[in-house]
């Protein structure tokens, strides 16, 4: 299985183009794709399955991750449970991952996501641009 997995993970971020306009940065096969996966996960644990037998690029990444908060058959549920787990992790490459996923917050209520954020941004500056990019969102929707 995690060979079959790995490979249809390659497959599916093969068609995904994150240096490409945002219309333009996946093929329509994607879909398809991202609905074999969450089959092939069983949609348990699908944002760690995937991340574990990846290359973990982060853009393709996040942009496969974006499309399976609606491709999934429970809308994402799953993979938002994991993300946000991720979120109040410490790990700086999961960090960096679910905060280039940009369909949906990576965290709630809004107060504790800029807490939160400031102190990814204090404690991993490397993550300064994508914590000042939800930072500003949260802002704008104030």
């Amino acid at each position: 299985m995690n060979e079959v997995l790995q490979q249809k993970i390659a497959e599916t971020l093969a068609h995904i183009y994150p240096e490409k306009d945002e219309q333009e940065q996946f093929d329509d096969v994607v879909f398809d794709l991202a609905e074999q996966l969450a089959e092939l996960t069983g949609n348990e644990n699908i944002a760690s399955k995937i991340y574990e037998h990846s290359d973990r690029n982060v853009q393709k990444l996040s942009i496969l991750f974006d499309i399976l908060i609606w491709s999934t058959p429970d809308n994402g549920a799953e993979l938002l449970r994991e993300t946000k787990e991720w979120f109040l992790q410490n790990d700086p490459d999961k960090l960096e991952l679910v905060l280039h996923i940009t369909n949906v917050y990576p965290y709630q209520p809004a107060g504790a996501l800029e807490k939160r954020l400031l102190e990814i941004r204090s404690d991993f500056p490397s993550l300064k641009k994508p914590c000042d990019y939800w930072l500003e969102s949260i802002r704008q929707k104030l």
